[in-house]
Formats: structure tokens, C-alpha cells, sequence
């Protein structure tokens, strides 16, 4: 098929004038659409088409790519949908879903408390001042518990896998002012499972319709310095979900692999996320993704240890999320 499919587009580029026939371009991008990805790229490599027939013969492959990718934040949908009309070769459209899986884009009304920065592909974080989050204000009266998540909008299916690192920087102490997690979704409330890079305690919020439930774990130790961080997070094909936490001059550490048992069942989709709450006045964090991929690198691959089991509910309850 591959032969086939590079002989034809050496007869056509050889043969055929930059704008084809009507008749043609229809039994082309006909024949085009019996091919497999590899021989699509080998063709396109070889022929030399005008962007209208490229785009046609992209239009199928994209479309199944995008049916294949767990996508969040509706933001990006008009982007995706640009992706698939306009698509004239499979490398823009992985240069597109590459810059999808390092982009964190919080909703407009956030800004100047959490902000995009396009040029540098970085999330920063500053602290809230009650003028500059009016709207805000009005809907929390404490606006000390506000609390937004940030996620990155390309994710993974349930049997997918996914390995994300995130670069922290921070100013002032930031405790468990900022965790960054995984948010399963699927045919109930979300479940949030997250790391607090610097207390190095790693929490749980499972929800119902009326409250937040909230459990927490020591995973780490703690980190008083404002060291440059280094965070993995993990999502295996069984639906496990691990953490990872390298701090500057230091070794990586494993926060532990939380079993897929211990999670709801019903969970369809994991993202990567960024969770933040009202920073201590002066303080803030600049996060930015410096690696995504469906596998984590053989490099750093060690035997994941498994998170503890034991819980305990802010109450000071203590529970075994392994029964």
C-alpha cells in the first residue's frame, strides 16, 4: 500500500498541473481515504497538491484523531474545529495537539489573579486583592476558601495513558495554596485527586450534590524553601494515578501510586489540572508544562511504591480507602 501510494503521487506530481480536474480531485480524495495514516504521510511527502485537495484528505484521519482524545475545557473547541476544516497536513495537526497539552487557559474573568501568558507558555498565580476580584468577592464571602482549577484541556480516556511534568516557580510560601492534580470525570461529579508540591501532602474531593467531601494524605515531606519544583503527574491505562516531585539539586520522589481500585469505576476521562486557592499577600507562582506525552520517560521510569492507604477527613477521622 505504501509503494502504491508513493508511485501514485509521483505519477501526479509529475503529471498533473497544480489544479486538478474536478473529476479527478473527486476519485482522489476517494482513493485517499482507503489509506492508513503512514501511507497518508508518505504521500504527502511526495505529491505536491493545492491546500484544497490537502485539506480533503485530511478531513477523515483528523476527525477520527480528535474522536480519540478526551478534550475539556470548551475553550479550545473552536480551535479543534478550525483544526479539522482547515487542516493541510498531519504535522500541524500534532503541532496543534502538542500546544493543546501545555496549555493551561483559565477563564477570562480570573485575570489579574490568574493569568495566561501566551509568549512564554506559562500560568501565573498572584495573590488576590479584594478590588482587582470584585466578582469574585461577591460570591464568596470568604473569599479566603475562593478556590479554581485550571486544567489543561487535552486529557486522556479510561485505558489511555498520559505523563505530564510541570515546572513550579514560586514566590513566598505557598503551603497547599496551589496543588496540581488529576480530575477524573464521568457520569457522576467529578472526583479531584492532587499533590501541594511544597507541604507535599496529597488530597482527595469527591462530591455529591450538595457538599465536597475532602480526605487528605502525608505523602512527602515538606519543603520550607522556595526551590524550583519539578511535578509528574501520571495516568496509567488501568486508571491509576501517581505523583512525582523533584525539587532543584535534588532526587525525585514518589508520592506513590494510587490504585485504580480505590476509584470510582465510573470514570470515563482524566485531565491534568492546576488548583489554586488566595495566595498570601506577595506571594505567587508561575507554573508551565515543560513535558506531556502518553508515556513516562523510560529515563526517570522506576517501579512506582504504592500511596498510602490510610486517610484522614478534615475532621481528624481517620479512614482505609483500600476497603
Amino acid at each position: 500500500q505504501a509503494a502504491c501510494s508513493s508511485q501514485l503521487a509521483q505519477l501526479i506530481s509529475f503529471a498533473m498541473p497544480q489544479t486538478l480536474p474536478p473529476a479527478i480531485r473527486v476519485c482522489l480524495v476517494e482513493f485517499l481515504s482507503f489509506l492508513d495514516m503512514k501511507c497518508m504521510a508518505v504521500f504527502e511527502q511526495t505529491a505536491s497538491l493545492d491546500a484544497r485537495i490537502r485539506s480533503a484528505m485530511w478531513k477523515k484521519p483528523v476527525a477520527k484523531a480528535l474522536e480519540e482524545i478526551a478534550i475539556l475545557a470548551p475553550s479550545c473547541y473552536n480551535i479543534l474545529e478550525q483544526l479539522h476544516e482547515r487542516c493541510i497536513s498531519w504535522g500541524q495537526c500534532v503541532q496543534t495537539l502538542d500546544l493543546l497539552r501545555r496549555a493551561m487557559l483559565p477563564e477570562p474573568g480570573l485575570n489579574p489573579w490568574i493569568t495566561w501568558r501566551q509568549a512564554s507558555m506559562s500560568l501565573h498565580v498572584a495573590s488576590i486583592c479584594a478590588g482587582c476580584m470584585a466578582q469574585q468577592c461577591k460570591q464568596n464571602e470568604n473569599l479566603s476558601t475562593f478556590r479554581t482549577a485550571i486544567p489543561i484541556p487535552v486529557g486522556a480516556f479510561r485505558g489511555q495513558s498520559f505523563a505530564i511534568s510541570m515546572r513550579l516557580d514560586s514566590k513566598g510560601q505557598l503551603g497547599d495554596d496551589v496543588c496540581l492534580g488529576i480530575e477524573m470525570r464521568g457520569s457522576s461529579q467529578p472526583v479531584r485527586v492532587m499533590i501541594a508540591p511544597f507541604s507535599g501532602r496529597c488530597y482527595m474531593e469527591m462530591m455529591n450534590s450538595t457538599r465536597s467531601l475532602w480526605i487528605w494524605t502525608d505523602a512527602l515531606e515538606a519543603i520550607e524553601e522556595n526551590l524550583a519544583l519539578q511535578v509528574w503527574l501520571q495516568v496509567f491505562e488501568s486508571g491509576a494515578v501517581r505523583f512525582l516531585r523533584q525539587a532543584e539539586g535534588r532526587d525525585l520522589e514518589d508520592a506513590g501510586l494510587l490504585p485504580a481500585e480505590q476509584l470510582p469505576a465510573w470514570v470515563t476521562s482524566y485531565f491534568a489540572c492546576v488548583y489554586s486557592w488566595c495566595l498570601p499577600a506577595g506571594a505567587s507562582a508561575t507554573l508551565s508544562v515543560d513535558y506531556a506525552s502518553d508515556r513516562f520517560p523510560p529515563s526517570l521510569a522506576e517501579p512506582a511504591k504504592k500511596m498510602s492507604s490510610v486517610w484522614k477527613l478534615d475532621s481528624g477521622e481517620v479512614m482505609d480507602t483500600s476497603t
